[in-house]
C-alpha cells in the first residue's frame, strides 16, 4: 500500500499536537474513499473510540500530506471531546443544512491545527489533495491563509530580541 506508517504518524502528531488526546482510542487505516482523509466515531458503547482512514491513493503522497491530513482529523477528534458527540452531531446536521456554517467550523478547525504547529503540513495537504483528488471538498481556509497565519504564530511565538 505505502511505505508510510499510520500508527507511527498518529503517534507522532497527537504527541507532538495533541497530547490531551492521550487517553483516546484512536487508529488510523487505509480506505477506499472520495475523500483524502475521513474521521469515523461509531457510536456507544465506544464513546472513546475514533477512526481516522487514509484515502489508499495517498500512500505514495509526501509524509507532510499525510501529518497535515492526520492533524486536521486530530483536531476534529478535539472538537467532539470538548464539545461533546451530541453537540457534535447537532452541529453536523445544522452544517449539512448551512454551508456557511460548516465552513466556519472548518476553519476553526484548521486553525487549531495552525496553533497546534502543523500548519505548514496542513498547507502541503490542502494542495496536493487539491491536485489528486479533485472532487475534494473546498471549505475552511485556504493553502495561503493557513501559511500566512503559522507565520503570524511563529513570529509571536519568538523571543523578543
Amino acid at each position: 500500500m505505502s511505505g508510510h506508517n499510520l500508527p507511527q504518524i498518529l503517534n507522532e502528531v497527537r504527541t507532538k499536537g495533541f497530547p490531551e488526546l492521550s487517553d483516546r482510542h484512536i487508529m488510523t487505516r487505509w480506505i477506499i474513499s472520495s475523500q483524502g482523509f475521513d474521521l469515523r466515531t461509531p457510536l456507544p458503547p465506544f464513546w472513546n473510540f475514533y477512526d481516522i482512514g487514509v484515502n489508499a491513493d495517498l500512500g505514495t503522497a509526501p509524509i507532510e500530506v499525510i501529518q497535515g491530513g492526520i492533524a486536521h482529523e486530530l483536531a476534529e477528534v478535539r472538537s467532539h471531546v470538548i464539545f461533546g458527540r451530541v453537540k457534535s452531531a447537532l452541529g453536523s446536521l445544522h452544517s449539512y443544512f448551512s454551508p456557511n456554517h460548516r465552513n466556519n467550523v472548518e476553519e476553526a478547525i484548521d486553525t487549531v491545527v495552525i496553533v497546534r504547529g502543523y500548519g505548514p503540513q496542513l498547507a502541503v495537504a490542502f494542495e496536493y489533495l487539491d491536485k489528486q483528488i479533485p472532487k475534494q471538498s473546498k471549505i475552511g481556509l485556504s493553502p495561503e491563509k493557513i501559511r500566512e497565519f503559522a507565520a503570524d504564530i511563529a513570529h509571536i511565538r519568538q523571543p523578543a530580541s
